[in-house]
């Protein structure tokens, strides 16, 4: 019997080309008449809304005010309130 020893590329490259095979048979499908055209204002308002990364900087920007908020926090005065109840019998421990 003879071994066939298989390289690391090869079974990198056929394990891409199989998931490549493989998510593409998951795409829809769709059809040429299913869309109109869209006129220019609606594609850039359209690619404006789907950007990923002005929907980050969205998100960074939001983080943002609300870590002011918590830094200005900092700045107010800070209230504490503790109480404390102690029963014994003995006289020495009552008064610490």
């Amino acid at each position: 019997m003879s071994k066939t020893i298989v390289r690391p590329r090869y079974l990198l490259l056929m394990s891409f080309v199989l998931l490549t095979v493989f998510s593409i048979s998951f795409l829809p499908a769709e059809s040429a008449e299913a869309k109109e055209p869209m006129s220019l204002r609606e594609a850039v308002q359209e690619a404006l809304q789907n950007n990923h990364e002005i929907v980050a900087f969205r998100s960074s920007l939001s983080a943002r005010k609300e870590d002011i908020g918590i830094a200005k926090s900092n700045l107010l005065p800070k209230l504490t309130f503790e109480e404390r109840y102690l029963r014994t019998n003995n006289p020495v421990m009552s008064c610490s």
